[in-house]
């Protein structure tokens, strides 16, 4: 029997346009410039690592700020869109400063392992279809114990543009949430059935056209600092066996049509979404839905690799 795994990501890439699942996860192509999104959200969550880990925050910047401008030449930019690297760097060491206020008693609060509670991998069965082993794994953001009540819970972190996510209407962040509790509900033994959501807002403050990049940050910390609840929210769903049941037979149900969309072997059964192009911005692999994997346009891309 082989082995398949299967990500959240990757659940939610087919969910959203299988054609793009297909050049992902089916040939294995990744854009060697990442999406600012992904950047962004990627850079805040190694910051929040190394706070959790029990970094002193002052040195969390400074690593972050390094760490950030290496990677100066690696973001996409749509041609039809303007960017400001500075003003994207500034925002993010910003965003970790203003967290790093908000929540700085939290390993005060929560018991865990700084080696390996923080950004652990995990990996669960998830079934078995046709002489295939499919494998869920994921990465937590934290698993910790409340010191108060020693109740486990798993911290999420995301950026978001507002709070709607807070709510109970955004699915899937809900099923994401779930998955990852069922998960560790079968890694440990343990009843997780509590996750602490952080959602931070990411700032529309923009730089102004005289203004350096230490003015700039200077102006966005303060701002962090003077409205935390503007950029800073916190939210502790719940998930009940009944709804973590509900959750598992729909990535189940998934799971099967990814395999057998698989074993087909045709490019054609993925079919695009075209809704979703520039939903969210301009598609990385709109260049091979385009104009196909020719010379030209596979030189954009190489092996994906990484956790997703």
């Amino acid at each position: 029997m082989t082995t398949r795994r299967i990500s959240q990501s990757e659940i939610g890439c087919f969910l959203q346009c299988r054609r793009k699942h297909y050049w992902r996860y089916i040939r294995g192509l990744a854009p060697k410039k990442q999406p600012l999104p992904l950047v962004f959200g990627s850079m805040v969550h190694e910051g929040l690592a190394l706070f959790y880990r029990g970094a002193e925050p002052r040195k969390v910047i400074k690593v972050m700020a390094r760490k950030v401008t290496s990677l100066r030449d690696t973001v996409f930019v749509p041609p039809d869109e303007t960017f400001d690297f500075d003003e994207q760097e500034q925002s993010i060491l910003g965003l970790l400063t203003g967290y790093f206020e908000k929540y700085k008693r939290d390993p005060q609060r929560w018991e865990y392992d700084p080696d390996s509670d923080v950004e652990c991998r995990f990996e669960v069965p998830l079934l078995k279809h046709n002489g295939i082993e499919v494998l869920f794994m994921g990465y937590l953001d934290l698993r910790a114990k409340s010191k108060k009540t020693g109740k486990p819970v798993l911290f999420e972190h995301k950026t978001v543009k507002d709070f709607s996510s807070l709510g109970s209407n955004d699915l899937a962040l809900d099923y994401q949430m779930g998955l990852y509790t069922w998960g560790q509900r079968e890694v440990t033994g343990e009843k997780y059935n509590t996750v602490v959501y952080n959602a931070m807002r990411k700032p529309m403050i923009h730089r102004r056209k005289k203004e350096t990049t230490e003015q700039y940050f200077l102006r966005l910390s303060k701002d962090f600092l003077d409205r935390p609840d503007f950029y800073f929210g916190r939210t502790m769903p719940q998930f009940s066996p009944a709804r973590l049941k509900r959750l598992l037979a729909w990535s189940r149900a998934i799971a099967r049509d990814i395999l057998d969309l698989q074993t087909k072997g045709d490019m054609t059964s993925y079919y695009p979404s075209t809704y979703v192009c520039s939903r969210f911005g301009n598609c990385e692999y709109l260049p091979l839905c385009s104009c196909g994997a020719r010379a030209d346009t596979l030189r954009m891309f190489g092996q994906r690799q990484g956790r997703r």
